[in-house]
Parts: C-alpha cells; sequence; structure tokens
C-alpha cells in the first residue's frame, strides 16, 4: 500500500531532528534514520542550535554521505535561548513529507522498520492523526532501564483524546515519549498557521501540547512495540526540570495555565480530567515550596490518596522537620543517581 504512495510524495516522510551539543549521542541518532528499511523516500531535517563541541561536524559528515537524506541547519548563535521556537521556525517551514517524525539528537531509533509500520498503520487508520509506540528509557552512557512510555500496558490499539488526558492527568502517566511520533502534515500546517493559545502557555514543553492538539483532530493508534530509546538525564531541559525547585515551580505554573487553555479549546468537554490536573500540578507546586500543612487542604485529598507510600512518608516528614525532608529528598536523588549510572 505505501508503495503506491512511493511515486506521488517524494520523500513520504520528514523527520525533524533537534541538535545542541550531542557529539556523544548524535551519531547513533544519524545512524538510527539511515538504517531504515521503507518503500518510500524519507528526509532528515535536522537543526543544529549552535553547538560548541563536535555535533556539527559529524552531522555535517552525514550530510556529505547521504545528501539526499540529512538536510541540515546549522546556527551561528543559538536561538533557543533568544526565546525562539526553532522547530516551527526552521523546521516545519521545510517539510516536504506527508507525515513528520520526530527524534532528538541524544535519543534513537532501536528498529529499523520503524517508520514503514507507522506509515502503514497510519494509511490504513484515516480517523487516525498520530501513531506511537513503545519507547525504552536508557541512561546517558546508553545502559538500558526497566522503564517504559507508556509505563503501563496498554489494552487497545486505538487511542481517544479522552482516553490519553486520563492517562496523562489523572493516572500521571508519561504515556508516550516524542522519539515515538508521527503525525500527519496537515497537523503541523494547522498549527503553524493558526494562533492556538494553549501551546503558548506550554512554553517549553513541546511533545504535550504537539499530541493533545492531534487528537482534537483525529484518533490516535499505537503500536505495541519497542522501537526508540530515550536517553535519561543528558542535560536537556527536563533533567533540570526534575533537580531544580525553581524549575519545578515554574514548570507547574505553566502546565496549570495550559490545562486551564485547553479545558476552553476543547470547550469544556473534559473539564473533570483537567480541573484534577490543575489541582495535581497546584500540590507539586506546594511540594517544591515546602508548604506541606496547605498540602492538607480538603482540595488535595484526591491528589494525596493516589500518592505512592513513599511519598506520602516524605511529605508527612516534612510537616514536623523540612530539614529532614530535604535530607530525605537529597538520598532519593543520589539513590537514583546510582541507578542511572
Amino acid at each position: 500500500m505505501c508503495e503506491n504512495f512511493a511515486n506521488k510524495i517524494k520523500p513520504l516522510v520528514s523527520i525533524c531532528c533537534l541538535a545542541y551539543n550531542h557529539e556523544k549521542y548524535i551519531d547513533k541518532t544519524l545512524k538510527g534514520f539511515i538504517e531504515q528499511e521503507t518503500t518510500f523516500e524519507y528526509e532528515v531535517l535536522i537543526h543544529d542550535d549552535a553547538s560548541s563541541d563536535n555535533t556539527v561536524k559529524i552531522i555535517k559528515e552525514y550530510q556529505r554521505k547521504y545528501p539526499n537524506i540529512i538536510k541540515p541547519i546549522f546556527q551561528v548563535e543559538n536561538q533557543t535561548s533568544k526565546g525562539i521556537n526553532v522547530q516551527k521556525t526552521y523546521n516545519y517551514p521545510r517539510i516536504k513529507g506527508r507525515y513528520v517524525a520526530y527524534c532528538e539528537g541524544d535519543d534513537y531509533w532501536c528498529d529499523k522498520n520503524k517508520l514503514q509500520l507507522q506509515v502503514e498503520a497510519l494509511e490504513i487508520n484515516k480517523d487516525c492523526s498520530i501513531s506511537t509506540h513503545i519507547t525504552q528509557c536508557i541512561s546517558k552512557d546508553g545502559k538500558l532501564l526497566n522503564s517504559f512510555f507508556p509505563p503501563q500496558d496498554i489494552s487497545k490499539n486505538i487511542l481517544t483524546l479522552e482516553d490519553y488526558l486520563k492517562s496523562e492527568l489523572i493516572d500521571r502517566n508519561w504515556t508516550f515519549h516524542l522519539s515515538s511520533f508521527m503525525v500527519r502534515k496537515e497537523i503541523i500546517d494547522y498549527m503553524c498557521n493558526n494562533q492556538i493559545e494553549f501551546f503558548n502557555a506550554f512554553k517549553r514543553v513541546g511533545d504535550f501540547p504537539l499530541i493533545v492538539f492531534s487528537l482534537t483532530k483525529g484518533n490516535l493508534i499505537y503500536i505495541n512495540k519497542e522501537m526508540s530509546h530515550y536517553r535519561c538525564f543528558s542535560g536537556g531541559f527536563m533533567t533540570n526540570w526534575q533537580q531544580d525547585k525553581n524549575s519545578k515551580i515554574n514548570i507547574a505554573e505553566n502546565f496549570i495555565n495550559g490545562y486551564l487553555e485547553l479545558d476552553k479549546y476543547t470547550n469544556y468537554k473534559y473539564h473533570e480530567i483537567f480541573e484534577y490536573g490543575i489541582r495535581y500540578c497546584e500540590f507539586s507546586k506546594l511540594i517544591a515550596q515546602e508548604n506541606f500543612k496547605e498540602l492538607t487542604n480538603l482540595r488535595y485529598n484526591n491528589i494525596y490518596n493516589d500518592l505512592p507510600r513513599i511519598k506520602k512518608i516524605a511529605i508527612n516528614i516534612g510537616k514536623y522537620s523540612k530539614l529532614s525532608y530535604r535530607v530525605l529528598l537529597k538520598l532519593k536523588n543520589k539513590l537514583e543517581l546510582i541507578k542511572r549510572n
């Protein structure tokens, strides 16, 4: 079935990749692109945001070998630090494919049939706007970790927006990773040509609003197969957020604003789900601020009751001694660091 499109659309898939100081990882990323086995042509749109290491050199070598596939942009000045959305500004306008796939420069694809399987899934399921699959986490040095997206088995292969929102906001799963996304180009076109307020609210957290917006236009087709690896704690934005107190507070506020805008955008159809998500973010913000007494507010009863036992213990310790809570938190972070390495 994909053969029918091979002669009509060249390339059929555009891969968007963001790179910045990824010299330790980018070779594996690019190799995962080049080794894809497909019945159609595809392109790799790489944006390097003024790397100061050997990332550019490695990309240029791949460009030399595969000039019809590897299509980079090399910045002289870092654009992200200027507040520019580099994906939207530099990669999206270059897209030629019917479908758009994603993988950042420190992650990689581990299945040579990934693109083929996802294109076929979207061609068969015309009511689906996005396809995803299983992603396994790895340490920054490449060790496989016993952690996956989705973190729990999914019993069905077609998910609605409501299914996804319940998984993310109520079950608190980080359900799918960006490296598993494949979306239809018309989704990207609509995003670029229209002002969508909740995208602005989420700021630097790009994968969640992308998948949610896709699900406002169609369903999600899930492939129950591991086809990409996500490199945890490699120094990116999410790493800093998980470690830094102020970042935790800021990201909680961003998500609260984002959920409010999303609730409005979906005409309050999923209001109870978004309300739960907002309360959870408020709860997380209070923890980051060490405002443990406020956590006993009845508004957060459901949030507290759903927490793992170890987190409940830590919160109760914090009520009586913030110092003891900080010691416990440092110990937890050290144990996680040992586990990752």
